[in-house]
């Protein structure tokens, strides 16, 4: 064999395999970050989304109560007030997710 030959063989044992296979490493390491950031992600608009749905009940039950009453109270005053910071925190969180696209 000659010198080329040599080399060709060294780079056939050692520099391919080991290219492919950090090539591979690498591109599952950065899906399995995305996958991490989406799951977050998720878990975070879905707690958003429960926040928004508690304040809506609170909404509901406040304002059944003001119709039965006649009047309006502090609790309803209150519903509102956490509704509104409620709706706030999901658009800014969407406003957030559309910015990051």
């Amino acid at each position: 064999m000659d010198f080329l030959n040599y080399i060709k063989l060294f780079f056939q044992l050692f520099g391919i395999p080991s290219i492919i296979s950090a090539v591979v490493l690498y591109k599952l390491n950065q899906s399995t970050k995305r996958s991490n950031k989406n799951h977050e992600l998720n878990r975070k608009e879905n707690i958003i989304i429960m926040k928004n749905i508690q304040a809506i009940g609170r909404l509901s039950k406040a304002n059944a109560i003001a119709i039965r009453d006649g009047k309006i109270n502090g609790e309803l005053t209150s519903a509102v007030e956490c509704y509104e910071k409620a709706t706030c925190e999901m658009d800014n969180f969407l406003l957030e997710q559309n910015a990051d696209r």
